[in-house]
C-alpha cells in the first residue's frame, strides 16, 4: 500500500487472478493464521480517513472458487470482468463465455439481487456485442 492509501494495481490484480474459478487453494494441512490485511481509505467527499484490518485464518479459505461465498464470487468475477475491460495482462485467458456463465450462476444463487441480475445481463450483452465485431 502506497502512503497516499492508495493500493497498487498489482497486489488487486494478483489476489483476482489467483482466487478466480478453476483455481483451487492449496491443501490447508495446519490451522493457523496465514494474514493480516489492513485497509485505509480516504472518503472523496469528506476526505475521511478509514481503516480496518483483520485476520485470515487457514480455515477461512474454501476449497474451491465455487465453495465460496457467493457474494465473495460476485466480487471476484466484477473485478475480473473490469480487468477484462481494461485489456489487463492479469485477465488473460479470461473468456467473455466464463464470466458470463459464472454471473448468470451467481444472480441465480442471489436471485433477490437485482442489481446482480442486472450485472449478469449487462455482461452477457457486452459479450454478444463483442463476439459480432470479431
Amino acid at each position: 500500500m502506497s502512503a497516499d492509501g492508495g493500493c497498487c494495481a498489482t497486489a488487486k490484480s494478483s489476489a483476482t487472478t489467483l482466487l478466480m474459478p478453476g483455481r483451487s487453494a492449496p491443501p490447508v494441512t495446519a490451522r493457523a493464521l496465514s494474514a493480516t490485511v489492513q485497509l485505509r481509505w480516504e472518503d472523496p467527499d469528506n476526505h475521511q480517513v478509514t481503516e480496518i484490518n483483520g485476520n485470515f485464518n487457514t480455515w477461512d479459505f474454501a476449497a474451491s472458487f465455487e465453495e465460496a461465498s457467493p457474494r465473495y464470487q460476485l466480487v471476484v468475477i466484477v473485478a475480473q470482468y473490469a480487468d477484462v475491460l481494461r485489456h489487463s495482462p492479469w485477465a488473460a485467458g479470461t473468456s467473455s463465455q466464463q464470466l458470463v456463465s459464472h454471473a448468470y450462476r451467481l444472480s441465480s444463487l442471489l436471485w433477490d439481487d437485482a442489481d446482480v441480475t442486472e450485472f449478469a445481463s449487462l455482461v452477457s450483452r457486452a459479450s454478444q456485442i463483442r463476439a459480432l465485431g470479431q
